[in-house]
This record gives structure tokens, C-alpha cells and sequence, in this order.
């Protein structure tokens, strides 16, 4: 099996266990500690992403059922990534949905909200899953025998 395929294998494996993860913890009063994570976030960072971030916490706060969203598409990721590894579309949906999350959910990770440190959490998983996905795409292809170079 070709080092490419396991590490899509492996990020789909990623994804479903995230996906799990906000599935399985109790919902409780996690929207609530979310909420105030993500104004928090929101408050520190670049005015338009302050903006984006306050509206994007209102309408999950207003509408609690949301907050399995995103598990549901990183379900289908995972899924589709872990039965099918060579699809490029499911690694381009993968580093799409990453750069979504690093952004909406994680708040760029307060990259400009002050000192960015990896023991603070910087850069994030979700820019990791998204370097992750990105870097099958970019190895170059070996020529197929019998064909000109």
C-alpha cells in the first residue's frame, strides 16, 4: 500500500474520530462553554472575522441543533476518505472543510489576537488536517512505463 493511501486513510480515520468525539460527549452545557470560547476568540481577532465569528456563535447559540453539523459532515469526509483514499475530491472537500473550521470554528486559532505558541494550541488541528490533505495532492506522479517523458 503506497504512502499516500495510508495517509488518506489515516486523515479520514482523523476525521471520523473528531466526528465521533462531538457526537459522543454529552451536549449539556457545551454550547454555552462554546459560545463564550468563540466570543472570546471572536473579540481578539481582525475586525471582519470579529464580525463573522459574533454572527456565526449567535446563530449556533440560537439553534442548538447545529452543533452536530459539523459532525455530520466530517462523517461523510472520513467515511469517504477511509473507503475511497484515491479520490481527489474527497481530499480537495477535506482541505476545503479544514480551512472552514480553522477559520468559523477555531477563529484562525487567535493567530491575530496576541503571541501564537504551539503550547497555546497554535496552529490547530483542523490547519493540520488541512496541510494533511493537501500534501497527497501536491507529490508529484510518477511517469507510467511505456509512455515519453
Amino acid at each position: 500500500m503506497a504512502a499516500a493511501t495510508i495517509l488518506r486513510r489515516v486523515l479520514g480515520a482523523l476525521w471520523l474520530a473528531d466526528a465521533l468525539v462531538k457526537i459522543l460527549i454529552p451536549f449539556g452545557d457545551r454550547a454555552g462553554e462554546q459560545w463564550y470560547e468563540q466570543i472570546m476568540t471572536a473579540e481578539t481577532g481582525p475586525p471582519g472575522l470579529h464580525y463573522f465569528l459574533a454572527w456565526e456563535t449567535n446563530l449556533f447559540a440560537a439553534h442548538p441543533f447545529l452543533w452536530w453539523l459539523p459532525a455530520g459532515v466530517e462523517l461523510c469526509i472520513g467515511g469517504w476518505l477511509v473507503t475511497r483514499p484515491a479520490s481527489r475530491r474527497a481530499l480537495a472537500l477535506s482541505a476545503a472543510w479544514a480551512v472552514i473550521v480553522w477559520v468559523a470554528g477555531e477563529g484562525m486559532d487567535g493567530l491575530f489576537g496576541g503571541p501564537s505558541s504551539a503550547l497555546r494550541g497554535y496552529p490547530g488541528a483542523a490547519l493540520l488536517y488541512g496541510v494533511a490533505a493537501s500534501a497527497p495532492r501536491s507529490a508529484p506522479r510518477c511517469p507510467r512505463r511505456g509512455t515519453a517523458a
